[in-house]
């Protein structure tokens, strides 16, 4: 039995996360100044990925995979432009490398863009018989390995990019083997912007309020307890109490405390609100999906949403998220992938008339696409089979049927 003596004195049992202030609000008071940066380069951005973070990136690397595309070979106008059937896309479209497929190599690319703000891929490359550098293949770098861009000696030009793959002797990449993807940075010109650091401190706020959850619900959510007693007690009775209290009592399931005659257990009402600041996790997860443009409903969040605001909010999503994302991909492929295969392709690859396009998502955009291309098919200004390739079908399908001259 506890024998207690004259005076009262509390003996606090520790509770998670007690140190610098009570509860969460400690993590608050620690330190003189606030961190406005938490996260810094490409390597903290890369582990980033986590939380909303996770699921806003994510989301969006999915659907630029999922979306359809087109290999074209140009010849004079649009309309009059051939679409490419399956076993005439050239290799490196289907199976760029060893380890990834076309669809691999779309996904990480928009989350290398969407974590660090930038995206490199490097054209393998081979001498032919003539002499000339064919590519047969194209790479991934990831962002962490590049050191930096090297210039020329006049610092005007864009000679390479230094590479540091763990495990490997530096070395420089020439320029032009090497195709860099970026959201532009208002301040590097070299240098892509990070749509994480422009949210680190509510992804910073959101990782350490469910941190600190977690520690709660680790500990039964027990919030810190108060072992009063009407007498003083020695500090060497006060740890013996804690450690008894501790072996006796931390497992609920032990049935409830008995004390003697003085003794008291107060369980600190106040920590309960401590639970109050996973609210700031609803208010970290709209900061974060603002910053990539991504409704809630896209994660599967269907709080107070009706199917007319779901329909659009996507159509909304589709226009200001995914299009941009696309067409930058399509970009970097018809610019600077294209015509390095162009080089010394044979086929329709050669001469450089291929054109790579992925299907709009904008519905508006597809159904004036419809639209059009039923009026050309009215007028006489296209054929049954170029009018079935705008609809996504089969051309050959038609074939055989009345068709209208394209002349």
């Amino acid at each position: 039995m506890w024998r207690w003596l004259t005076k009262r004195r509390a003996a606090p049992v520790a509770g998670p996360l007690s140190s610098g202030g009570t509860g969460f609000t400690g993590l608050l008071r620690q330190g003189s100044e606030l961190e406005l940066r938490p996260i810094r380069g490409r390597r903290q951005a890369l582990e980033a990925y986590a939380g909303w973070v996770a699921a806003a990136a994510g989301a969006l690397a999915q659907d630029v995979r999922a979306a359809p595309w087109d290999l074209w070979q140009r010849s004079g106008r649009k309309q009059h432009w051939r679409r490419l059937d399956e076993t005439e896309i050239p290799p490196l479209l289907c199976r760029p490398n060893a380890l990834q497929t076309w669809g691999d190599l779309l996904e990480l690319t928009q989350l290398h863009l969407d974590l660090t703000g930038e995206a490199f891929w490097h054209l393998v490359t081979e001498q032919d018989g003539r002499g000339r550098a064919r590519v047969t293949g194209l790479q991934i770098l990831y962002p962490q390995w590049i050191e930096g861009p090297v210039l020329d000696r006049a610092g005007l030009e864009l000679a390479g990019w230094c590479l540091q793959v763990p495990g490997r002797a530096p070395q420089t990449l020439p320029a032009r083997d090497v195709i860099f993807l970026r959201y532009p940075h208002p301040a590097e010109p070299l240098r892509g912007a990070s749509p994480v650091e422009a949210l680190a401190l509510s992804h910073e706020l959101d990782q350490q309020a469910r941190a600190y959850a977690g520690a709660l619900l680790r500990n039964r959510a027990t919030p810190e307890l108060v072992i009063t007693s009407a007498e003083e007690l020695t500090s060497e009775q006060a740890d013996l109490i804690r450690e008894r209290w501790l072996d006796r009592y931390r497992d609920p399931a032990s049935g409830p405390a008995v004390l003697g005659r003085g003794g008291q257990v107060q369980q600190l009402g106040g920590q309960l609100k401590d639970l109050a600041f996973l609210e700031l996790a609803q208010l970290s997860r709209d900061q974060v999906f603002a910053v990539y443009k991504l409704p809630a409903s896209k994660v599967g969040l269907t709080t107070d949403t009706n199917r007319a605001n779901a329909e659009a909010a996507d159509a909304t999503y589709k226009e200001n998220a995914v299009l941009p994302r696309l067409r930058r991909i399509e970009e970097a492929i018809n610019h600077a992938l294209l015509p390095r295969l162009a080089e010394a392709a044979e086929g329709p690859a050669e001469g450089g008339r291929l054109w790579f396009e992925f299907e709009s998502p904008v519905r508006e955009d597809r159904e004036h696409l419809l639209r059009r291309a039923g009026e050309l098919l009215a007028n006489g200004a296209i054929t049954l089979d170029r009018y079935r390739e705008l609809l996504g079908e089969d051309p050959g399908a038609a074939r055989g049927e009345t068709g209208v001259s394209e002349s």
